[in-house]
């Protein structure tokens, strides 16, 4: 009796513990929501796709979240949007993040952690990178890391990395008990 609660807990550890899978439409919705920003004086949220107005100490940008792009290459994800201001017009903004490829260092289950490695700024507009570039990232990574944080929800779990799948097109989000952390 006390051996099969063991290895029913055990399965259970283990099916908590594996990484989910974010793909397709819904890791483009999980980074779209990032985008969005904070509604001024408690307005409502935008739409999914709509474009949001980022305002930095006194200058604005027009992010088109319906652009947004999302590719993978081998422990890489790399996201694209479009952004707009008055004086630039409409421009693409890129930004890679090199999260670890799946199965790094030592095993499939073993992704990299919560970080990540990029380029000091975005790439393609120099203006546009120089503003707004490293506030664009952030909003990129910190999307990352909510949903594997809702991932681990309030079950007593917690992030634990974030690895790319390239050839899935995938992000798994690995979470595990606090304990195992």
């Amino acid at each position: 009796m006390a051996r099969t609660r063991r290895l029913r807990a055990r399965a259970r550890s283990a099916r908590l513990s594996s990484p989910g899978v974010v793909a397709g439409a819904q890791l483009v919705r999980a980074l779209r929501a990032g985008l969005q920003g904070v509604p001024i004086e408690g307005g409502p949220a935008p739409p999914d796709a709509a474009p949001v107005v980022w305002v930095d100490l006194g200058d604005e940008l027009l992010v088109h979240r319906k652009s947004l792009n999302v590719r993978f290459a081998p422990g890489t994800i790399v996201v694209s949007v479009d952004v707009e201001t008055v004086e630039t017009g409409r421009q693409r903004l890129v930004v890679p993040l090199a999260l670890g490829a799946r199965g790094e260092p030592s095993s499939p289950s073993s992704p990299s952690g919560l970080f990540a490695v990029t380029s000091r700024e975005p790439y393609t507009h120099p203006l546009l990178a120089a503003r707004w570039g490293r506030i664009l990232q952030d909003a990129v990574w910190s999307a990352l890391v909510a949903m594997a944080t809702r991932r681990a929800g309030g079950r007593g779990l917690a992030p634990r990395g974030i690895s790319v799948d390239h050839q899935a097109r995938a992000v798994h989000l690995d979470v595990r008990p606090r304990s195992q952390q």
